[in-house]
């Protein structure tokens, strides 16, 4: 494998529109930086890490260079994957302590049951602080609600005779089990 081949995977760290505009001169630093010498880990360590930052920065989770959609898109897909990971290893976890008393020795159970111990706790704490965040929140939801130009907008939605019309319709639609259509208007 030559030297550029070598240089330019350490470069695939980086998204796609960097390596186009900045690869080849990346590239061409390290070759004269290093030539044929290996490269050591610690600098290997610090382009993964440019990489990576890069890399979330063109995907909009940090710096402002992304339009406001796109960071809402990619802070929503981030929580999505946390939220997806931690459903992943609750159910591993799960799993495993589901007969850790049966397959542990007398003598040793007190290490599995202090950290089921330690993994509750921490699933309080968890809890207590997303309260906490609600808590936080909370103040700018009800000013939201109580603003009279959100509840102008909804009552001038629910008054629209498109909204009546098709609140008419999906009343003459409906008709409990059994029923049978009656002309005068109650239903029965």
């Amino acid at each position: 494998m030559s030297s550029v081949d070598r240089f330019e995977r350490l470069i695939r760290w980086y998204p796609p529109t960097w390596r186009a505009r900045y690869g080849a001169e990346f590239v061409a630093l390290l070759e004269d930086t290093h030539g044929m010498s290996a490269v050591t880990w610690r600098e290997r360590l610090a382009i993964a890490k440019s990489g990576s930052v890069e890399r979330a920065r063109s995907a909009g989770l940090l710096g402002d260079s992304a339009s406001p959609n796109e960071r809402i898109r990619a802070g929503s897909l981030l929580i999505l994957c946390a939220w997806a990971f931690f459903m992943l290893a609750g159910g591993i976890f799960a799993k495993f302590t589901e007969q850790w008393s049966a397959v542990t020795p007398t003598a040793d159970r007190w290490i599995p049951s202090d950290g089921y111990s330690a993994v509750q706790w921490a699933g309080i704490v968890g809890v207590v602080l997303i309260l906490a965040a609600v808590l936080v929140v909370l103040p700018a939801l009800v000013r939201l609600v109580r603003a009279r130009s959100v509840w102008r907008c909804l009552r001038s939605w629910r008054n629209s005779s498109r909204f009546r019309e098709g609140r008419m319709r999906a009343s003459r639609r409906y008709r409990p089990p059994g029923a049978l259509p009656c002309r005068c208007g109650v239903r029965g």
